[in-house]
């Protein structure tokens, strides 16, 4: 028999949570028109379009992004506490998402459910999107466009607090841990931000760092990459334990997960990979103008496809360094002069071409110094991003603990 009662509760509320299906304590609506074309930046009503439910809002919807000049005769106006729910998509997870609306009078477009209850919309919101996701998308009908009913939704199960005030307080509760992580991700933004415009500006130039004396660093170099460039990427020899890596735009190289195996395919390994050691770069020659370059920072050598280039440099360039003006601005801009090929998507950056790069460098002290500094607010960056991860993680577990 399952249990009507949250394994975690507040202490002040007492009594079985009741079993009911959302038709018995809403009612349903739906939104109306709305098309692209009437979004104003000027306009006098705010108003929500039911894409936007699932690409811009979550539980709650705050900093109301659209407005319109429609009429409010031509309009369906939100209540205070509407639920909102996509009448229709592409994905029928997507769609499973619910939004309450704490603000009366703005325009819902067409495509939106509307859910009218007594209970707190907040806790609704939340309750739906956690613990009832996956029921609402069984319910969404469809192939190429899914579409979502008010009279599917009507037959929800639902097991909820027999008081308001428990369900506000839920609400609330989970809503203050939202607005806490978005506080850190703004945080984050602004170091993220503030990192890549520094970085811009060290790279033309606008700024220096002083020495450890306080003086100036000397006056920067013009260098050829040949001058500093050795060609590596050994190929395996024996039975090379290396593990396989994959090189990706967002995070460099990476291992290469058991879904993008191909060691099945692969007759001689010998043939197949290049051995990356630490602190050696990659480049993937067709990729390379969209960022398609990183260096090795494991401890341990990586087999990579043959198909890319493999190098390492010497003392004189901090590799760090290096690795940060390669995925510069400049550095982007003239991997595209560079690409060659007779289809844009097969263009590509020879590394004949790229080790003929001439560019003006820095000293290595100054080099690293800047590299110092940008380890500095990756760090920051990093310990920001664990502290958002594990808020997230104690979210889903409270969660999991406190609705049923």
């Amino acid at each position: 028999m399952q249990s009507n009662l949250p394994s975690l509760r507040f202490p002040e509320f007492r009594g079985d949570w009741e079993r009911k299906t959302l038709g018995s304590i809403a009612s349903f609506a739906k939104g109306k028109g709305i098309t692209k074309s009437d979004i104003s930046a000027d306009g006098h009503i705010k108003c929500i379009r039911y894409g936007e439910l699932y690409t811009y809002y979550s539980e709650l919807a705050e900093n109301i992004k659209s407005s319109t000049h429609l009429n409010e005769d031509d309009l369906v106006l939100s209540l205070e506490n509407d639920v909102l729910i996509p009448a229709s998509g592409e994905s029928a997870i997507d769609m499973a998402t619910a939004t309450c609306v704490k603000e009366k009078g703005l325009g819902l477009g067409g495509d939106i459910n509307i859910i009218r209850s007594s209970l707190d919309g907040t806790f609704l919101a939340y309750y739906l999107n956690n613990s009832k996701r996956i029921d609402i998308a069984r319910y969404a009908q469809g192939i190429s466009v899914i579409h979502l009913y008010a009279a599917q939704l009507k037959l929800l199960k639902m097991c909820v607090p027999p008081t308001n005030d428990e369900a506000a307080k839920l609400g609330e509760f989970f809503s203050k841990i939202d607005e806490n992580i978005s506080l850190l991700n703004g945080k984050l933004n602004v170091l993220k931000n503030y990192k890549v415009g520094l970085l811009q500006k060290l790279f033309k130039q606008e700024v220096r760092f002083n020495n450890k004396d306080g003086g100036q660093f000397p006056d920067w170099e013009r260098r050829k990459f040949k001058d500093f460039i050795t060609v590596e990427g050994k190929y395996p020899q024996g039975n090379d334990l290396s593990p396989l890596a994959s090189l990706t735009i967002e995070n460099g190289i990476e291992a290469k997960s058991a879904r993008y195996g191909r060691d099945f395919l692969v007759n001689d390994e010998k043939e197949a990979y290049k051995l990356v050691d630490p602190e050696h770069f990659v480049i993937n020659p067709m990729n390379l103008r969209f960022g398609a370059i990183a260096k090795n920072n494991a401890k341990n050598t990586v087999k990579i496809s043959k198909y890319y280039d493999v190098f390492s440099v010497d003392d004189s360039v901090n590799a760090h360094y290096f690795e940060l003006y390669l995925k510069s601005y400049e550095m982007m801009k003239t991997y595209h002069r560079t690409a060659t090929g007779t289809l844009e998507e097969k263009k590509r950056v020879h590394f004949s071409e790229f080790i003929l790069f001439e560019k003006m460098m820095p000293c290595k002290k100054e080099q690293d110094k800047i590299s110092e500094i940008i380890a500095s607010f990756d760090n920051s960056i990093e310990n920001l991003v664990r502290k958002i991860d594990a808020i997230i993680k104690f979210k889903k577990s409270l969660i999991q603990q406190m609705f049923l």
